[in-house]
């Protein structure tokens, strides 16, 4: 066994995998639980145990098929966590089934289309981690793009699903699987643990609860004093991308953040050449692809200059994409709308492949947050009940807390 020790969940859960495992005509494995149950923990301690498992399954069967190992996941960004966590290689789902993304300009709706000549994947032990953004559709393509594959899905019931999906269908399809109850992230007594618990119980039950925050872990300010204390955190001199994230609902409400932010940490609202930005949608050219939420430089600026009627600036990243990003992202979304609304495919079009919308570091929208972690969480309530859906705000709150190890500040109120 890894010399890791496992708690009583994750051991469960390594042995209901290994039972899994051995068993040939088993062929799809769900691994469920909770943010911070440590799901990622138990999968590298199986990857490092998966030789030795091929071994006793080739004893007690010696016509046991030899399979590849595959680790991929939904998001780039749950990609990268994985890697880091495991230290193999880990693509996307859509890039190991050979899918890419395929847009009818005419109505700006997006489909899931299968690449010329690409290969089914066969005779492979499959990882697909954050697995509540697969949707029906994904799912199709998964049992119809793989062949005497072994599937293993992992990701948490009660996070954020894909847009336009009500439920996650991993989960409710009755596979086979182990589930993750105990919280393992956090420090033991802290009640960042109950209150994202209690949050991702009303997922479930559709009843919302009253809390009282205890002052340390958990803290609730006036919004002068949670500016300050943004401000406080991210001006420190030794901040680091990963110390902490101010969390929202909305796109509008995050670009504020981050222009506030960065206009006291660097004096300017405004991106300047040299400067570090996390690019927010996927960007391709002939040579160069920039993923969703891929860290980049900015490595030159144009003079101000006009798309459509948008006023802008070109952009180059990392020496190598040029790209028109408008300066009112409000503006830009409306400018969709009328291109949408008139059938416009060319408008549509470019803006889908030659703009680029890059963010600074200090914001996110709870949304692009899942599947990361950080020391210190800010929340903005008054963002998040811009949501009318119940159900959606509950989950919205449950992966913002759960997002925190350490602490959680919030403003406003979700009433």
């Amino acid at each position: 066994m890894n010399a890791l020790t496992l708690s009583p969940d994750q051991q469960a859960g390594y042995e209901a995998f290994s039972s899994f495992l051995l068993d040939p005509r088993k062929s799809v494995f769900v691994l469920a639980g909770y943010s911070g149950t440590g799901k990622s923990t138990l999968v590298r301690t199986l990857l490092g145990e998966i030789d030795n498992l091929f071994k006793m399954a080739r004893l007690i069967n010696p016509a046991y098929p030899t399979f590849d190992v595959k680790l991929t996941a939904t998001t780039n960004k749950a990609c990268e966590a994985l890697q880091f966590i495991t230290h193999r290689e880990v693509v996307t789902i859509h890039s190991a089934l050979g899918l890419r993304v395929h847009t009818d300009y005419s109505t700006n709706k997006s489909t899931l289309v299968v690449r010329q000549g690409a290969d089914i994947v066969r005779d492979t032990l499959l990882f697909v981690d954050e697995a509540s953004f697969v949707d029906d559709a994904l799912l199709r393509h998964i049992f119809k793009r793989t062949e005497r594959c072994k599937i293993v899905f992992i990701g948490d019931p009660a996070q954020l699903l894909t847009v336009g999906c009500d439920v996650p269908p991993v989960f409710h399809r009755g596979f086979e699987g182990a589930h993750l109850s105990k919280v393992v992230r956090q420090a033991e007594g802290n009640p960042i643990i109950e209150l994202s618990t209690k949050f991702r119980e009303t997922v479930s039950s559709g009843e919302f609860f009253s809390f009282q925050p205890d002052g340390h872990f958990i803290q609730h300010l006036k919004r002068e004093d949670f500016d300050q204390a943004i401000l406080a955190e991210f001006g420190r001199p030794d901040w680091h991308y990963h110390d902490s994230k101010v969390l929202a609902w909305t796109n509008k409400c995050v670009v504020a953040y981050n222009r506030g932010i960065r206009e006291y940490v660097q004096g300017d609202p405004d991106f300047q050449i040299g400067d570090y930005a996390v690019c927010n949608a996927f960007v391709a050219s002939k040579s160069y692809n920039i993923k969703t939420d891929q860290l980049v430089q900015i490595t030159d600026i144009s003079e101000p200059s006009y798309e459509h009627g948008l006023a802008g600036k070109y952009f180059t990243v990392d020496n190598a994409v040029v790209k028109f990003m408008p300066d009112s992202l409000t503006e830009k979304k409306a400018l969709i709308r009328q291109a949408e609304a008139e059938g416009n495919a060319t408008v549509l079009y470019e803006i889908n492949n030659n703009w680029i919308d890059l963010r600074a570091a200090f914001a996110c929208t709870i949304n692009k947050s899942q599947g990361s972690t950080f020391r210190k969480v800010f929340i903005d309530l008054d963002d998040i009940k811009r949501c009318t859906l119940g159900s959606q705000i509950a989950r919205l709150m449950y992966v913002g807390v759960s997002r925190a190890s350490e602490q959680v500040v919030f403003t406003g109120d979700l009433v």
